[in-house]
Order: C-alpha cells, then sequence, then structure tokens
C-alpha cells in the first residue's frame, strides 16, 4: 500500500494540510504500517501550517517518475520551494534518463537549497555524443554551501561545470569520484580547458576519499589560497585516476603523496581537524605527508584501510612517522584505528610498542590531551589485548580508551566495497583505560 493510501485511510479528505504529493516525498523511506506512521505522529493532523518548513527540509528523488512528480509538486506549490534545504539524488535509477547536468535541474527552484546531495550515478558514453560538448548547468546555484558525492562516475568537464555553478560553496565531500572517460581529462595536457575555481569558493571543509586525483589538484591551481578548516583524506595502493592514465602501474600512489602532501602544505595554516585514512606499502610507509605545516590543529585521525584486516608488518610505519611529524602546540585529540577484527591478531609487538612510543612522546607536556583507539568489531578479548599493547601509555598514566566506531566501519566497508549499498551501523561501543 502506498503511503498516499495509508493517509487516505488514517484521515478525512478535509483534514489535509498539505498536498498529497509533499506526503509521498516526506514518506518515501518510512514503513507503510500504521503502527510506524503513528509512532512518528506522521498523521494528516500533524501536518500544521506551522511545522510545514520543519518538515520538509529534505527533498529525495530517487527515479525518474520521482524527479517528475517533484517538479510537479513544486510547479504546484511554488511556497514549498522556500523550504527545502536539502537536495538528495539517488542516481542509480536516473542513467538512462538524465545527463550529468540535467540531473540538476531542481536545484534553481530552490532558493534556500544548502546542502546538494548525489549518490550512484555514472556515466553512460552513448548520452551524449562524443563530438559534442557536455551541457552546464542551467544556471548558478548561488545558494548551496555544500556538495557530496557519493560513488559517482561523471565526466570530469562535467564535474568541474557543476563545481562552478555553486559559486559559495563551504564544504566539498567526494567519496569514490572517478571518470569514466573514454580520453582522460589531464589537468596538465587539458588546462586550457578547464576554468579554474571561482574566487568566491572559500571551502571550510573538504573530504576526498579515494577519488581522482585531479579534483585535489584543480583546487590547487585556483586563485585562491586554500583556507580549510577540515580536511579528510584517504587513498591507497589501488587509488587510480583517470586523469593520470599515463602513468605506469604501480606509480599511481607516488602521484597521489605529492598531490596529498600539496594539499596539506597547502591548507596547513587554517587546518584545525585532520583525518588520513592510508593503505600503502612498506616503500610509502616513511615519508613527509606536509604535517609540519599544520600548525594549529586540534583533532587529528590516523588510521588504515580496512581491508587489511589483519595488520601487515608495516601497517603502523607510516602512522608513527605521521605522528611525529605533528607540529600543533593545541592539538586536544588524536584517534588511531587500530583495524583489528575479532578474528584477527595484532602484529609483531615491535610494531605496536613503536606506536606507544609515539603516542607517549607526543602526549608530553600535555596532560589532557585526549587519544582513542579504533577497533572494527568488538570483542572483551580484542579490547584487552589491544589495551595491553599500550604499556608506555598506561605506565605514563595517560588515560585512552579502545572504541568502535560503527559508522567509520560502514564507510570503510562501502568504499571497499560499493555493491554492498547503504547498511545499518551498529552501536557505538567505548572503554576507558585505566
Amino acid at each position: 500500500m502506498g503511503a498516499s493510501l495509508v493517509l487516505n485511510s488514517m484521515c478525512p479528505e478535509h483534514s489535509l494540510q498539505l498536498p498529497l504529493e509533499l506526503c509521498d516525498h516526506i514518506l518515501c523511506f518510512l514503513s507503510d504500517d500504521l503502527a510506524t506512521l503513528a509512532s512518528c505522529s506522521l498523521t494528516c493532523r500533524a501536518w500544521l501550517p506551522t511545522t510545514r518548513a520543519l518538515t520538509f527540509r529534505t527533498l529525495v528523488v530517487a527515479s525518474e517518475g520521482s524527479y517528475r512528480r517533484a517538479e510537479r509538486m513544486l510547479a504546484d506549490h511554488p511556497h514549498l520551494t522556500r523550504c527545502v534545504r536539502e537536495l538528495h539524488i539517488a542516481g542509480a535509477s536516473l542513467v538512462v534518463y538524465r545527463s550529468f547536468s540535467e540531473l540538476f535541474a531542481l536545484v534553481p527552484s530552490l532558493p534556500r537549497l544548502k546542502h546538494l546531495r548525489l549518490h550512484h550515478w555514472a556515466f553512460l558514453g552513448d548520452q551524449i555524443a562524443s563530438n559534442r560538448t557536455p551541457p552546464s548547468p542551467r544556471a548558478m546555484f548561488v545558494s548551496v554551501r555544500e556538495l557530496t558525492l557519493h560513488i559517482v562516475y561523471p565526466r570530469a568537464l562535467d564535474l568541474v561545470r557543476l563545481i562552478r555553478a555553486c559559486p559559495n560553496l563551504r564544504a566539498l565531500h567526494f567519496s569514490v569520484v572517478l571518470f569514466r572517460d573514454a580520453n582522460s581529462l589531464d589537468i596538465d595536457a587539458h588546462s586550457s580547458e578547464v576554468s579554474p575555481p571561482l574566487e568566491t569558493m572559500s571551502l571550510e571543509t573538504l573530504t576526498w576519499r579515494r577519488s581522482a586525483l585531479f579534483l585535489l589538484q584543480w583546487l590547487l591551481r585556483g586563485p585562491a589560497k586554500l583556507r580549510i578548516r577540515n580536511i579528510s583524506l584517504a587513498w591507497g595502493e589501488d587509488t587510480k585516476d583517470a586523469a593520470h592514465s599515463s602513468v605506469p602501474q604501480g606509480e599511481e600512489m607516488d602521484v597521489a603523496l605529492v598531490v596529498a602532501r600539496d594539499t596539506l602544505r597547502e591548507a596547513g595554516p587554517t587546518l584545525v581537524r585532520l583525518e588520513l585514512c592510508v593503505d600503502c606499502s612498506e616503500r610509502h610507509s616513511l615519508v613527509d605527508y606536509g604535517l609540519s605545516s599544520c600548525v594549529n590543529l586540534r583533532t587529528v585521525k590516523l588510521e588504515s584501510s580496512y581491508r587489511n584486516r589483519t595488520p601487515s608488518s608495516w601497517a603502523f610505519d607510516w602512522i608513527v612517522h605521521a605522528i611525529r611529524q605533528l607540529n600543533s602546540g593545541v592539538l586536544d585529540s588524536i584517534e588511531v584505528g587500530l583495524g583489528w577484527a575479532c578474528d584477527a591478531r595484532p602484529i609483531a609487538v615491535g610494531a605496536i610498542e613503536s606506536l606507544d612510543h609515539a603516542l607517549v612522546d607526543l602526549v608530553k607536556g600535555k596532560p589532557t590531551i585526549s587519544i582513542a583507539l579504533t577497533v572494527f568489531e568488538w570483542s572483551d578479548e580484542l579490547v584487552e589485548e589491544a589495551a595491553r599493547g599500550f604499556p608506555g601509555l598506561r605506565a605514563a598514566g595517560v588515560r585512552f580508551c579502545v572504541r568502535m566506531d560503527p559508522e567509520a566501519t560502514e564507510r570503510a566497508l562501502l568504499e571497499a566495497y560499493p555493491s554492498l549499498g547503504d547498511m545499518c551501523p551498529s552501536q557505538s561501543r567505548v572503554r576507558w583505560f585505566p
């Protein structure tokens, strides 16, 4: 039974306070049973004018049919356009209907839209003729402050045009954003074809996880200096960029390290929060990450890729090396992802000792610093084993915790295996020592 039928069966028609199409959109991800609707107070009598702006903050379109209904709804009820703050486009079912730029046809009609999200979309080569320039977005999205792309495979020029259509961006999030162009865009060879970032774009938050290196390089080529406060970077041996298809296999990691280091050096003076997730080989475990320029860091998170369930012999070498590069006198907290699973066992004691020593040296003169060790699965035995691996911290009287972060686990799994789809994270757990 559809949500609209449920609403009609619950209340008389005259009690409807919002258009029926609006109820369909709000309830699209709720169970259709009456008990669930009642427990959420999502009944027709609850649709009061005073609550409209609160209940209709997010618009989700997940198919061509829902996209067209949303367009009709906003055209028929223009007062609703000012309520929407977030537009979430689930593009998997829209691939065969709309080009990349056509996905955002709703945006110009939403004057107060702040967050634009696109999940699961791939470029199909037969959508746009190869000899035709991809269309640009129809208008400037001046109200958009945050752009999130997750598991998206666009053409490089399409993506540049989208970002430039948002002149007031403050946050950019890329997770598994790669180019599928047959003729990949190389920023050095085709710099004349790529317009730089707009000067009005003043990023405060940047997330780049296992995505095209071109995105970072393009931001570095912008006219304004990066004054980012929050950065999350993730890459590994499998990081491949269509914009560097000429790079010999095995050297992608070298390129990724250089680009990441340049990004951190550029943003270093203003950086407050940093998250690094690296899956590297022994050859890349002792490199300069540019952390010495990050003099105002307050929060740091360092972790290895989830795919290495049992840490390799050099798994913590890069983390130890990164910790010793930290140069912030105002550091408040550090989190280290151990990546141990319940069916795995820690690596050699010597590798853990080096991490223990690095953390002890880090906290000298910083008695209030918070230390967290993260595991991906929880068991009492695992937690005890993890804590025993850090005798230096315990001897120094430093209080630290071992915790499980289900959201980080889910994110790591999705990056490693995108076909798993969205999962519901389990409850977080934490235990403090001593």
